[in-house]
Order: C-alpha cells, then sequence, then structure tokens
C-alpha cells in the first residue's frame, strides 16, 4: 500500500500573436496531486490486482483559444479531478496471459468567465463564441467519465523462437472536445491485435492492426 504527494508545475509564457491586443502572458500552471493505493501479487505471483484512487487540484491550468487565426494560450483559474482506478492481470496457463482494467474518472471547471467557447452560425462554420461565457461546473475537454480495456498475450514456443498473439479492446465513454461541452466524441470500442514469430535471438517479425 502507499500514499503520495506531488506537485507539478507547468510554466507560463507569452501568446505572441499578429496584432498587439493578442500578445497576452499567461502564468504558469500547477497541479496538486494526491493519490492512495495498492499493489498485490497473489497466486505465487500469477495474478496481479492494483488500484489507486487520487484527487487533482489545479490552479491556473493552461488552455488553447484562437483568435485572428493565431493560437493563444489563456489560464483558467481552477479545475479539479478525482476518480478510481483498477487493474488485474493474470496468468492463466504458462502461455497465456489475460488482463483486465477499469476506471472512472469525475473531472470539474472552476469559475471561469471568458473561458474559450465556440458558437454556430447558420452556415454551418464556427465563430469564436460568446465573450461572457463561463465554464464553471464543465467537464474537462478529452476526459471520459469511464473507460477501460480487457485483453490477452499468448506465446507458444516452437523451434527457435515462438508465435505469438496478442488482441486488446479499448472501451471509451463518451467526452467533450472543448471546454463549452458542446461537440462530443460518442462512446465507443476499439479492437486491436497481432500476430507475429519471435527468435531467441531478439528477431521479431508481426502483422498487426489497429481499429479492426
Amino acid at each position: 500500500g502507499y500514499i503520495s504527494y506531488n506537485r507539478g508545475t507547468k510554466s507560463g509564457g507569452f501568446a505572441l500573436g499578429t496584432a498587439p491586443s493578442i500578445n497576452q502572458g499567461f502564468e504558469p500552471e500547477q497541479l496538486d496531486a494526491y493519490e492512495v493505493g495498492l499493489k498485490t501479487e497473489l497466486a505465487d505471483g500469477n495474478l496481479i490486482f492494483n488500484t489507486a484512487a487520487f484527487y487533482y487540484d489545479f490552479e491556473n491550468i493552461q488552455f488553447q483559444r484562437v483568435i485572428a487565426g493565431v493560437v493563444e494560450t489563456v489560464n483558467g483559474p481552477s479545475a479539479e479531478l478525482y476518480g478510481l482506478e483498477v487493474e488485474l492481470t493474470g496468468r492463466v496457463t504458462p502461455e497465456l496471459t489475460v488482463r483486465a482494467n477499469g476506471g472512472y474518472l469525475h473531472t470539474r471547471i472552476g469559475n471561469f468567465p471568458g473561458a474559450p467557447n465556440t458558437m454556430r452560425l447558420p452556415s454551418g462554420f464556427n465563430t469564436t463564441g460568446d465573450p461572457t461565457f463561463n465554464a464553471r461546473g464543465n467537464r474537462l475537454p478529452n476526459a471520459p467519465r469511464f473507460s477501460g480495456n480487457i485483453g490477452f498475450d499468448y506465446r507458444r514456443p516452437v523451434g527457435g523462437g515462438a508465435i505469438t498473439l496478442s488482441s486488446n479492446l479499448l472501451y471509451s465513454g463518451d467526452f467533450f472536445n472543448e471546454l463549452d461541452n458542446r461537440l462530443f466524441v460518442d462512446d465507443h470500442v476499439v479492437l486491436s491485435a497481432s500476430l507475429g514469430w519471435e527468435s531467441d535471438n531478439g528477431l521479431r517479425v508481426s502483422i498487426w492492426g489497429n481499429n479492426l
């Protein structure tokens, strides 16, 4: 079992645009991360079970927006994240190993008046949005509430090497693309797999596919 605390920072800087009105500075981002977890090995090391709960506290979190064709970095006052992760790996036979993990993630943006946002025009194009928009209470971009995957690795010794087969099925819940929580990616699954041969001296040949 373990308990950890870490502080990380991302430096500030200046967004240099095509006009003096766009040349704005932005503050360093700071993250305080708290985590408690458990790492275990059971059944003579054939079963591994790990779990962790975490809480992240952001200050001056950095986001990007586009003004007059220039990408500008701006600070949001705060954001918080907390969640839970579980991981399970088991060796079923000497040749076959299966694995699975899943996670829950809660995200919330603090008071953020003037946050980057877009509005759909009748023509179908987007405009820079409402300057009075406040993103308070919205979810962070690219942060699905639920995610997980399940897969296996199979390795069969043959002659001077081994045949390998592996596959993984990834699940991602829906998530938003931007701070205004308007455009989103629906929940989906992605299947990947590979088949190959590897020699005892390290040579490996394989065929693989993603998003099958």
